[in-house]
C-alpha cells in the first residue's frame, strides 16, 4: 500500500517470524526492518512507521522505556501492533485513544497482519487529518487571540495619527505585506464624498507622505472597493481580470522604482456596515524581512495573498474602522467640549466685561504652574496630558458661577450704583435750589421791610449767606464723590461722611430731606473695595454657583475633578477662605495652584477699569505676604516665582 512517494516501514521484534509475510509486505511496498533492541527508532526511515512487537517483549520494558515509547507513539504517522496469545489484552499504556495501537492474537496469519496494517494506516490517516485540523484550529485561535490583542490596542490608542500608523503596520505584519496604504472616506459637507490618502508604509522604498484626495470612482481600485464594498485580491496588479471596471495606476511605481505585484484591497466597515475607508496591501512576501530592491527579488519573494489573508484582514479592518471612527467621534466630542468651555467663558465675560480675559489667563497660569511641577518633580507629583486638560478647563470655568450673580453687583465699579449717585446729585441740586429760593425770599422780605436805601446792603449779606451754604453743599458732594472711589477709606473721610449724612435740608413743603440715606451711607463707609457685606456675600456665592453648575455636567473619568477644583479656588490653607472654609490637604493641589494664579491676575491685570495694575514685583510681594500668613501654599508660590510662570501671559 504505497502512500504517494512515501514508503511503509515495518519494524519487528526478533521473536516474530516475518518469512511468511514477505510476499504480502512486498505487495504493500513495505520495508521490514528487525528491531534490535526494545526501544523506539527515533532516527527512522522516511515513511509511515508500524511497529510489530510481541506481548512478551512489551511487558519486559522498564517503566522509563514505556514512557519513551508512549511519547514516540504520539506521532500521528506511527502505529504499533502487539502480537499476543489468546487471553492477552492490549497493554494499559497503549489503550489511549490518542494512539494507533492494536492487539493481534497468535497465530498471526497473512490476512490478519494485512488487516492490522490496513487498520493502522487508516488510523494514521485519521490522526494526520485530526492533527492538521488541530494545527489549523490552533493557528486560527492564535490569530483570533492576536486580533483580540490588536483590538485592545486599537481601543487604547487615543492619538489619531498613531492609531492609523498602527492599523497599517499591523495589517502588514499579519499578511507579510511589503507596503500598504490607508484611505479614509471624507464628506465635504455637501454630500460629495472623496477618498483621502492618510497613511503609506513601504519597507523597500522611501515613499514620502503627501496628503492626496482622489475622487470616489469605480475607475480606481480604492474607489471601486469603497463604492462596492467588494474585496479585490489580485495576483498581479499589471494583469487585471478581463472586463474589470477599475484600473491600476503605475505612476507611483515609476516614480519610486517599485514593482507592485500581489495586492489585497479591503473595505473598512464601521459597526453600521458603512464603508469609512479602504486598506490596500501590496506585495505579500515569503520572508517579511526581505527588501524588494529589484524586479528579480519581487519575482522570487512575492506571492499572492491567500483567502485566509483576506478573511483575517477583513476582520481586522472592521475592528480598525470602528476604532478609527470611535477615535474620530471622541475627537469631535473633545472639540465640542472645548467649544462649550470657550462659549461658557464668553458668556461669563459678556456679563462682566471688566474682567475680560481673566479666565483665560488664570487657566494658562495654572497649567504653567502644573508644568513647572512636572519639570522639577515637586513632591513626586506628575500631571499627565489629561490632567493638564482638566486643570485648563477648571481654570477657564472657575468663575462661571458669576452668571448667577446680579449684574449690577457683578460690574459694580464704585461704592454707589449709578442710580444711587444720580439720586444723590438730584438731592444736592434740590438742596441748592432750596438755598437759592430761601435767599431770594429773604432778600424780598428785606426789601419790603427796609426800603430801597437799605436793600443793597442787606441783599449782599443774603447773597453771601447763599454762597456759603452752596459751598458747603459742594464740599459735601465732593466728600461723597471721593468716598465713592474704590480706595481705602481713612478715618478723616469717614468722619466727613458722617457729618454729611447728619445734614438735613428742610424743603418748602416743610418736609425734611437728608442729603444721604442710610443705605447710601453704608455703601460709602465700605473701607476697602466697592462692595458692602451683603454684596460681597453675593459675589462670593459665585463659587457655589460654579460648583452646582459644573457638577451637573457628565464629565468623563479624566475630567471628573473639574467641579471640585473650581469650587476650591478661593479656599485658604488656614481655613479663612470660602465658601467651605477648607484647610490644608483638604484643598486639592490643583485648586491651590489656581488660587495663586487667580490672585496674581487680579493684582496684575491691566484691563480693570476700576483700579490700576499693580507691578509684577509688588504683586509677587503681596502673594508672599499671604503665604507668610498661611493663606496660600508657600512652596507652590516659590515655584511659581522661581520658574517665572507669570510670564506665560506676557
Amino acid at each position: 500500500m504505497a502512500r504517494g512517494n512515501r514508503s511503509l516501514v515495518l519494524y519487528y521484534t526478533p521473536d516474530v517470524n516475518m518469512l511468511p509475510f514477505a510476499a504480502r509486505l512486498a505487495a504493500l511496498s513495505a520495508i521490514s526492518v528487525p528491531l534490535a533492541a526494545m526501544i523506539p527508532v527515533i532516527e527512522r526511515l522516511a515513511g509511515a512507521t508500524i511497529y510489530l512487537v510481541s506481548f512478551r517483549y512489551w511487558t519486559s520494558c522498564a517503566p522509563e522505556s514505556v514512557a519513551r515509547w508512549i511519547a514516540h507513539l504520539q506521532d500521528p504517522d506511527i502505529a504499533i501492533l502487539v502480537v499476543g496469545r489468546p487471553g492477552n489484552q492490549l497493554p494499559l499504556a497503549l489503550q489511549d485513544e490518542e494512539l494507533s495501537a492494536q492487539l493481534l492474537e497468535m497465530p498471526v496469519s497473512v490476512d490478519t497482519l494485512t488487516a492490522g496494517i490496513h487498520g493502522a494506516l487508516t488510523a494514521m490517516r485519521f490522526r494526520l487529518r485530526l492533527s492538521a485540523m488541530r494545527d489549523q484550529l490552533e493557528r486560527r485561535s492564535r490569530e483570533l487571540r492576536e486580533v483580540h490583542q490588536v483590538g485592545v490596542a486599537l481601543t487604547a490608542e487615543r492619538d489619531m495619527s498613531a492609531l492609523q500608523d498602527f492599523v497599517v503596520r499591523t495589517a502588514r505584519e499579519m499578511t507579510g505585506a511589503d507596503a500598504a496604504t490607508l484611505y479614509l472616506v471624507d464628506d465635504d459637507g455637501t454630500g460629495r464624498q472623496t477618498l483621502v490618502f492618510h497613511v503609506t508604509q513601504n519597507d523597500s522604498v522611501d515613499v514620502p507622505y503627501e496628503r492626496l484626495t482622489i475622487p470616489m470612482s469605480v475607475q480606481s481600485m480604492a474607489g471601486f472597493v469603497a463604492i462596492t464594498g467588494q474585496v479585490l485580491r489580485l495576483d498581479d496588479a499589471y494583469a487585471l481580470p478581463e472586463g474589470a471596471e477599475y484600473t491600476f495606476n503605475p505612476a507611483v511605481d515609476r516614480r519610486f522604482g517599485y514593482r507592485s505585484r500581489s495586492m489585497l484591497i479591503v473595505p473598512m466597515r464601521n459597526h453600521r456596515g458603512q464603508v469609512i475607508g479602504v486598506m490596500q496591501l501590496i506585495n505579500r512576501k515569503r520572508r517579511f524581512s526581505v527588501k524588494l530592491a529589484d524586479p528579480a527579488t519581487v519575482e522570487l519573494e512575492v506571492e499572492p495573498f491567500s483567502e485566509e489573508n483576506e478573511q483575517l484582514v477583513l476582520s481586522f479592518a472592521s475592528q480598525a474602522a470602528v476604532a478609527i471612527e470611535n477615535n474620530q467621534l471622541l475627537a469631535d466630542i473633545e472639540r465640542m467640549l472645548a467649544g462649550f468651555v470657550r462659549a461658557s467663558v464668553t458668556a461669563i465675560e459678556a456679563r462682566d466685561p471688566a474682567t475680560s480675559g481673566h479666565s483665560e489667563r488664570v487657566a494658562r497660569l495654572t497649567v504653567g504652574l502644573a508644568r513647572a511641577v512636572n519639570e522639577v518633580g515637586w513632591r513626586s507629583l506628575r500631571f499627565g496630558a489629561q490632567q493638564l486638560k482638566e486643570i485648563e478647563y477648571a481654570g477657564l470655568l472657575h468663575d462661571f458661577g458669576k452668571v448667577g450673580v446680579r449684574e449690577s453687583v457683578l460690574v459694580k465699579a464704585k461704592k454707589l450704583y449709578d442710580w444711587q449717585l444720580d439720586a444723590i446729585r438730584n438731592r444736592f441740586r434740590l438742596a441748592m435750589q432750596v438755598a437759592e429760593a430761601r435767599s431770594l425770599r429773604r432778600q424780598l422780605e428785606d426789601a419790603l421791610a427796609a426800603g430801597p436805601e437799605a436793600y443793597p446792603r442787606q441783599a449782599a449779606r443774603r447773597q453771601e449767606d447763599q454762597r456759603v451754604e452752596e459751598a458747603a453743599l459742594d464740599h459735601a458732594l465732593r466728600v461723597i464723590l471721593a468716598a465713592n472711589e474704590p480706595t481705602v477709606l481713612d478715618e478723616d473721610r469717614s468722619r466727613a461722611l458722617l457729618e454729611v449724612a447728619g445734614r438735613i435740608v428742610t424743603l418748602p413743603s416743610g418736609e425734611s430731606m437728608p442729603l444721604l440715606l442710610d443705605g447710601e451711607l453704608r455703601s460709602l463707609l465700605v473701607r476697602r473695595g466697592t462692595l458692602d457685606d451683603e454684596e460681597l456675600a453675593e459675589i462670593r456665592s459665585h463659587v457655589v454657583h460654579s460648583f452646582n453648575f459644573l457638577i451637573q455636567i457628565p464629565w468623563t473619568h479624566d475630567l471628573r475633578e473639574i467641579p471640585r477644583i473650581a469650587a476650591a479656588h478661593h479656599e485658604k490653607l488656614d481655613g479663612t477662605g470660602y465658601p467651605y472654609h477648607l484647610s490644608g490637604d483638604d484643598i486639592p493641589v490643583q485648586a491651590r495652584m489656581m488660587t495663586i494664579a487667580d490672585i496674581f491676575d487680579a493684582l496684575a491685570a491691566q484691563d480693570r477699569p476700576y483700579k490700576p495694575a499693580i507691578p509684577v514685583p509688588r504683586a509677587l510681594a503681596i502673594l508672599r505676604d499671604d503665604a507668610a500668613r498661611g493663606g496660600i501654599d508657600a512652596d507652590l508660590l516659590e515655584l511659581f516665582i522661581a520658574r517665572e510662570v507669570y510670564r506665560v501671559i506676557d
